[in-house]
């Protein structure tokens, strides 16, 4: 039983990490019985795909809380773009310090879907993937140390964007801005660091 269920998570794993159409995991499980795996003959389709990934989903979802919960300050990083339907949406990343090894090391957190790329929609999309993965707006007030985002208006709108909500927010009031440029092969980039 734990073999069948192994291979059914790695398997449904490898199709979601890959990109890959819900239609490759019954093949794939079909290839690893071929090479003597035992994978049973149960949860071989797309509903079976769908509870490996929600199991699988659930378990990275704890270990990045608890993760996070053990680290002392973190720096949120966001940006903005859109789907392929065109409809808007925020990264949410988080950088912290990796315990074991003493280097920065970030960790993807969620794809939010916005009703609106506006500074207060992305905002709250933000500080919302924070509370699922265990931070409350009172723990990121106090752990929070910087905030990565483009220079895109929504952001660095001087009343209304990102930055202007954080600095008018009491708690996060001590707002510093380093601006980080470079050009990729002809493209500006421009990075706002904004640091407690």
């Amino acid at each position: 039983m734990k073999e069948q269920l192994s291979a059914k998570i790695v398997c449904a794993n490898v199709v979601a990490t890959e990109g890959m159409s819900d239609t490759k995991y019954k093949p794939i499980l079909d290839s690893y019985e071929k090479l003597g795996v035992n994978v049973g003959e149960t949860h071989r389709n797309s509903k079976g795909l769908s509870i490996f990934n929600a199991v699988h989903a659930d378990l990275i979802l704890e270990q990045t809380i608890k993760e996070l919960e053990d680290q002392r300050f973190f720096g949120l990083q966001g940006d903005g773009s859109h789907d392929k339907a065109r409809k808007p949406q925020e990264a949410t990343n988080i950088r912290v310090v990796d315990k074991s090894t003493g280097r920065p090391k970030i960790i993807g957190l969620e794809f939010s879907k916005l009703r609106h790329q506006d500074a207060s929609t992305t905002r709250d999309a933000m500080f919302s993937t924070l509370q699922k993965h265990g931070i409350s707006k009172a723990v990121a007030e106090k752990k929070m140390v910087s905030v990565s985002v483009d220079g895109a208006s929504v952001n660095m709108g001087r009343h209304k964007g990102l930055k202007a909500l954080i600095q008018n927010n009491p708690g996060m009031s001590g707002v510093i801005q380093i601006w980080i440029t470079g050009d990729g092969g002809g493209i500006c980039l421009s990075t706002v660091l904004i640091i407690y």
